[in-house]
């Protein structure tokens, strides 16, 4: 029986909860893991333990073994000081290109001395350029992952600053190199993951070759149990019907139909929570009406609570390539609102309702639904639980599965 071809993961950061190495491992495919900073078994247990160093504790998990992970922990740490010491001298696109190229050529070099001969290589985009061209070099197959629909969401980001003066904190301006070395990473892949048919749409108007796009769904698998949920026959203005959004908060995301959508119904017994790091205005947050609440950043060890207090979530996004917090959200038993502008997770009248983006009135009538048909709550909870067992690491670990087949 022939052997299995093994796959090698380079990842900067925690991206997703190591998802795609973990589910490889899981099914004795990962040949791998590359990133720049990994905590290791003993070293998250003292994490844990000491105050400031939690965010460390994130660099790590308890499904993939420590010998399956190759780091630069010093490297990434000293080269972590440095920037700090410098302050903030370049856009943020200028930063990912800088640390997507550092990084790939770290995994480069791991390559060149690797011995195996036949292999997959994963990774995501701005840090799969120079060790993709290591692997191809190795006879090795190559697949990028594209977090996102590229020029189409810059190009609706910027009509969103434009739409709403004065709203942003800052302005998007991606360079062009940013764009370019993307598009080298498209052109030097076997294949291209994307996460949506929104995304995949995107590219194939970006002159991308349509047999190199695969649309593998994100994984989300939670051991959190939802609490059984007890939904009023009706809401008021003293229990009303509490609407959570989680995410960054900015124009792409579409926080500013929310908040129109919000005066409209500030008659109307609703509360709009609205969790993450700010990316508009004092000036947009002063004006938003007394029914929204601004929350900022909130730890991840808080996230649970928000979503157990909420009786809906909502995603008025103009562009994502996927949200995968509309998963979070169905997990904790949440019905979901989502635009059509990212992936296909809720299924209309199913698991919450699909709304088109930039439209006021849709958020408006999707929100009162729910306060005139509160019973529709415990239907539409009941669909997101089953809904989000669609999207369990075991069915990407199936996808990438079937990927590695079509090189065989």
């Amino acid at each position: 029986m022939a052997a299995l071809t093994p796959w090698y993961v380079a990842q900067l950061g925690a991206r997703e909860h190591y998802a795609i190495p973990r589910s490889l491992h899981a099914r004795s495919r990962l040949g791998q893991c590359y990133t720049d900073l990994w905590a290791g078994t003993r070293c998250c247990r003292m994490a844990a333990c000491i105050p400031g160093m939690r965010s460390l504790g994130g660099r790590h998990h308890r499904e993939l073994p420590d010998d399956k992970v190759t780091a630069w922990n010093s490297a990434s740490l000293l080269r972590q000081a440095r920037a700090r010491m410098a302050g903030q001298s370049s856009s943020a696109y200028h930063t990912f290109i800088a640390d997507g190229q550092w990084f790939s050529k770290k995994v480069a070099t791991a390559i060149q001395r690797s011995t195996v001969e036949h292999a997959l290589f994963f990774s995501y985009d701005t840090t799969f350029l120079e060790a993709a061209r290591a692997a191809s070099e190795r006879g090795w197959k190559t697949v990028v992952g594209q977090m996102d629909p590229g020029l189409l969401e810059q190009q609706l980001t910027k009509e969103e600053e434009q739409a709403w003066h004065g709203w942003t904190v800052a302005p998007l301006n991606v360079p062009a190199a940013y764009n370019e070395r993307r598009a080298m990473e498209w052109a030097s892949a076997d294949r291209i993951i994307v996460n949506s048919e929104w995304t995949r749409d995107a590219l194939l108007a970006q002159q991308v070759p349509a047999d190199k796009l695969r649309v593998i769904p994100l994984a989300y698998d939670s051991t959190y149990t939802p609490l059984a949920r007890t939904m009023p026959v009706s809401f008021t203005q003293q229990r009303p019907l509490r609407v959570l959004y989680l995410g960054q908060v900015n124009l792409r995301k579409g926080i500013p139909y929310l908040c129109e959508a919000a005066k409209c119904l500030c008659r109307e017994p609703v509360r709009f929570d609205i969790v993450g790091p700010l990316g508009i205005t004092t000036e947009a947050i002063r004006k938003a009406p007394n029914n929204v609440h601004f929350h900022g950043r909130r730890d991840r060890l808080d996230i649970a609570a928000l979503y157990e207090q909420a009786d809906v979530f909502i995603l008025p996004t103009v562009s994502d390539g996927f949200a995968i917090t509309q998963l979070e959200a169905m997990a904790h038993g949440l019905p979901v609102i989502a635009t059509t502008s990212c992936a296909d997770v809720v299924i209309d009248g199913v698991n919450g309702q699909r709304i088109c983006p930039r439209n006021v009135s849709a958020i408006c009538d999707a929100v009162l639904r729910y306060i005139t048909e509160p019973t529709l709550l415990d239907k539409h909870s009941e669909g997101a639980l089953m809904r989000a067992r669609d999207y369990r690491l075991n069915t990407l670990a199936d996808h990438l599965v079937a990927l590695s087949a079509e090189f065989n």
